[in-house]
C-alpha cells in the first residue's frame, strides 16, 4: 500500500473519532493489520499501532505522511454510518448529526451537509408531530447514506 492510500484511511479513522463514530481500538486493530501483513513494518504507521486512547491515536492518525484525500474519507464514513441506521428516534437524530458533521468535517460541500440538515429539520418536526414521520425521515436518511460505499480494508 502506497503512503498516500495509508494517509487517506488514516484520515478516515481520525475523521471518524473526531466525530464518535469510531473508536480508538478499531484505529489500532488497523495498523496492527497492516504492519503484521508487511513483510517490512510500515513506520508511518507504527506510532498509531502504539497509540494509547483518543488523543494519542487521533495524533498518530494526523501524523501519517502522505496526501490525504479527506472527501474520501468522509464517503466512507457516510458510507459506515449507513450501514447502522438506528431503531430509535433518539439515535436517528445522532446518526443524522453525524452525517452533517461528517459533511462539514470532510468539506464534502454545502450541498451534501444541507441534504443531511434538511432531514435532521424534517427529523425534528416528525417528532414533535407537526409534519411528517420519523420513519418517512428514516427512509430519507438510508437513501442519502445508499450512494455512499463503505471503507474494506
Amino acid at each position: 500500500m502506497t503512503a498516500a492510500s495509508y494517509a487517506t484511511i488514516a484520515e478516515y479513522f481520525r475523521l471518524g473519532l473526531q466525530v464518535g463514530l469510531l473508536l480508538p481500538a478499531q484505529a489500532v486493530a488497523w495498523a496492527d493489520a497492516e504492519i503484521a501483513a508487511a513483510e517490512v513494518a510500515p513506520e508511518e504507521l507504527i506510532e498509531v499501532a502504539w497509540a494509547k486512547g483518543l488523543a494519542s491515536t487521533m495524533d498518530a492518525l494526523a501524523a501519517v505522511p502522505g496526501e490525504r484525500d479527506k472527501q474520501l474519507a468522509g464517503r466512507w464514513l457516510l458510507g459506515f454510518l449507513g450501514q447502522s441506521i438506528p431503531a430509535s428516534d433518539e439515535d436517528l437524530h445522532l446518526a443524522v448529526q453525524s452525517a452533517m458533521h461528517i459533511a462539514r468535517h470532510a468539506e464534502l460541500g454545502d450541498e451534501t451537509y444541507y441534504r443531511f440538515a434538511m432531514i435532521d429539520d424534517e427529523l425534528s418536526l416528525a417528532t414533535t408531530k407537526v409534519y411528517g414521520t420519523v420513519e418517512e425521515c428514516r427512509s430519507s436518511l438510508v437513501a442519502e447514506l445508499a450512494e455512499y460505499q463503505p471503507l474494506v480494508i
